[in-house]
C-alpha cells in the first residue's frame, strides 16, 4: 500500500495528537468535578454534578477516544510505523484498547448508575457507603488510573523508545570546544574543536607542516 507524503503525515499527526489531548484534558476535568464537589447543597446540586460528568463523557471523551483510534489506525497503516514493527508502537496499541474496554464495561455503567441514584434521595445517597459512595470511589480511583495510562502513552509517543530516532538522541554527543593559549595580540586561539571525534587544530598543524 502506497505511504502517505510529509503533509499526509503531518495532518493526521496533528489530528491524533489534537483528540489524544481532549481526551486526557476531559478525563481530568471529570476527576476533578467528581473529587471536588463531594458535598452538595442540595439534591439538585448532586445531579447536577453527576450530569455535568455524564455530558463530558457523551460529547468530549467518547468522540476523541474514536478520534485517537481512527487517526492511530490510519497512522499505522500508511506510515512506516506499522502496527507491530515497533514494540512502543505496539504498547500505545494495547493500551488503547484496554483504556476503551475499562470504560465501557466499568466506568460508564458506575458514573450511569451514580446518576440514577442522585435521582432518588441524593442526599442520603452521600451517606450510604454501599451504594453511592461505593460506585463515586471506583469511579475515582479508575478514573484517576486512566489519566495516568494516557499520559504514559504520550510520553512513550515523544520518547518512541527502541525506535531509530530515540537511538540517536541516546548516542549524540554535542561537540566541545577547548580554547588554550593567547595570540600575539592577546587574542585568544582555537586549538583544538572536537567535532565527531577528530580535532580542527590536528587538521590545521598537519596542514602548516
Amino acid at each position: 500500500m502506497k505511504k502517505l507524503g510529509f503533509r499526509g503525515r503531518l495532518w493526521l499527526l496533528t489530528f491524533h495528537i489534537f483528540f489524544a489531548s481532549v481526551w486526557i484534558g476531559t478525563a481530568i476535568s471529570m476527576n476533578m468535578i467528581v473529587l471536588f464537589k463531594a458535598t452538595p447543597k442540595s439534591g439538585e446540586e448532586l445531579y447536577a454534578f453527576n450530569l455535568s460528568v455524564k455530558l463530558l463523557d457523551d460529547f468530549l471523551i467518547a468522540p476523541s477516544a474514536v478520534g485517537v483510534v481512527i487517526t492511530g489506525f490510519l497512522i499505522s497503516l500508511l506510515t512506516k510505523w506499522g502496527f507491530f514493527k515497533f514494540p512502543w508502537v505496539t504498547v500505545k496499541w494495547v493500551g488503547t484498547i484496554a483504556l476503551l474496554m475499562s470504560g465501557g464495561f466499568w466506568l460508564l455503567p458506575w458514573l450511569n448508575r451514580m446518576i440514577a441514584l442522585s435521582k432518588v434521595q441524593p442526599l442520603l445517597q452521600l451517606q450510604d457507603p454501599h451504594h453511592y459512595l461505593y460506585y463515586r470511589t471506583r469511579l475515582l480511583i479508575f478514573g484517576n488510573i486512566q489519566v495516568l495510562a494516557l499520559a504514559n502513552m504520550i510520553l512513550i509517543s515523544i520518547a518512541k523508545p527502541g525506535s531509530k530516532s530515540e537511538r540517536r538522541a541516546r548516542n549524540f554527543h554535542p561537540p566541545s570546544f577547548s580554547l588554550e593559549g593567547t595570540g600575539e595580540e592577546g587574542e585568544m586561539q582555537p586549538l583544538a574543536t572536537e567535532v565527531g571525534g577528530r580535532g580542527l587544530g590536528h587538521r590545521r598543524a598537519r596542514g602548516n607542516g
